[in-house]
């Protein structure tokens, strides 16, 4: 059940992605951005997957420090062989320094935290599932931007919420609690 509703929560998704082209039959134009999310989305689950198996006994805590601390390295290494960090750093305004920390602490540590205590509470199968709820998050941005989402992109977040409930075993018992109601 847990297969069957993840394929239907990424159909929901390619629905809200591509405004409905990718299922309706109209042609969808695939730009280097759709690969970059695209093998972020790859990292993201390997992460969440390959990480229980490495850190069965570790905390979230723990998870996400280690992760958090390697991040950083990896990143310093990269911004210093790409980029010249310490020109962007002293060039850089005092709110730009203020949304980097929002970003590292909040956006990332924090995130990456929660992330990781619904690893170890619910399972990485279970929470991979949450995953498929970002572009939905992302239509509400648009929403609150004042765009208003088509209709394939609606049904598309229709269809998520159902694969998610399905995959999370949530609307298989309902229905069962329901049947066992009714013997009664």
């Amino acid at each position: 059940m847990r297969v069957i509703g993840m394929a239907i929560s990424l159909l929901g998704v390619a629905l809200v992605i591509t405004n409905g082209e990718l299922i309706l039959g109209g042609v969808s134009q695939i730009v280097a951005g759709d690969i970059i999310i695209f093998m972020g989305s790859l990292g993201w689950s390997i992460y969440t997957v390959g990480t229980r198996i490495f850190v069965k006994d570790a905390t979230p805590l723990a998870t996400t420090s280690w992760t958090m601390l390697f991040g950083a390295i990896i990143l310093v290494f990269i911004a210093i062989f790409v980029e010249s960090p310490i020109t962007a750093l002293s060039s850089g305004t005092f709110e730009s320094h203020l949304a980097c920390l929002y970003i590292g602490i909040g956006g990332s540590t924090i995130a990456y935290l929660f992330w990781n205590m619904g690893v170890a509470i619910r399972g990485a199968g279970k929470t991979a599932v949450f995953f498929n709820f970002v572009p939905m998050f992302a239509l509400i941005i648009q929403l609150m931007m004042g765009n208003i989402p088509s209709l394939p992109q609606m049904i598309g977040v229709v269809i998520t919420i159902v694969g998610v409930l399905l995959g999370q075993g949530i609307l298989s018992n309902v229905r069962f609690m329901n049947i066992d109601k009714n013997k009664n």
